[in-house]
Formats: structure tokens, C-alpha cells, sequence
């Protein structure tokens, strides 16, 4: 949820296609002022610095990798919860 001038709404949408790939898709929802969507390119510019933000992470996204026991923070939050709970998806129980 990024806000500020515009609020806007990011759904990222991550589909395995192969054990070392997904597919990323992006969503976007902006919501309307008095009934009325933002003006003069705003929305737009909104999104598309969203999109460049999120193409500078590729090279994150390219060299990830699993660690099963990865080096957690006490300020990473629930990531261990989160991991077990989604481990239940993975084909080869990876996790």
C-alpha cells in the first residue's frame, strides 16, 4: 500500500513455473477521490515509478535462494511462522 497523493494498492502475484523460476504479475488499485480518479497523469506516474522501483529489485530476485534454516532477526517478524505455514505448497516438501 504505497500513500500519499494517490492512494495506491499493489498486488503482486508469484507463480512457480519451474523449480528455479515464477512468474511475477502486478495489480494495481487507486482509489478515487470524491468519486472522481486523479488528474493530469498522477495515477500513472504513480504506477509507473512503482514499476521502476520494483524492476531494481530483479537483481535481488534473480540471486535468491532457499536456506532452510535461513539467519533470522528479532526484528524480521513472523517470517519462521509464515515459512512453516506455506512450506505445506511446496511439491517436494523443500521446506
Amino acid at each position: 500500500r504505497f500513500s500519499g497523493i494517490c492512494e495506491t494498492v499493489l498486488m503482486a502475484n508469484l507463480t512457480p513455473v519451474d523449480r528455479e523460476n515464477s512468474r511475477a504479475f502486478y495489480a494495481f488499485i487507486q482509489k478515487k477521490v470524491d468519486g472522481k480518479e486523479p488528474v493530469g497523469g498522477v495515477a500513472d506516474a504513480i504506477v509507473k515509478d512503482i514499476c521502476r522501483q520494483m524492476s531494481e529489485d530483479q537483481i535481488i530476485w534473480a540471486h535468491k535462494k532457499y536456506f532452510a534454516k535461513p539467519m533470522l532477526c528479532d526484528n524480521d517478524g513472523p517470517f519462521a511462522r509464515f515459512r512453516k505455514w506455506y512450506s505445506q505448497f511446496y511439491a517436494d516438501g523443500a521446506a
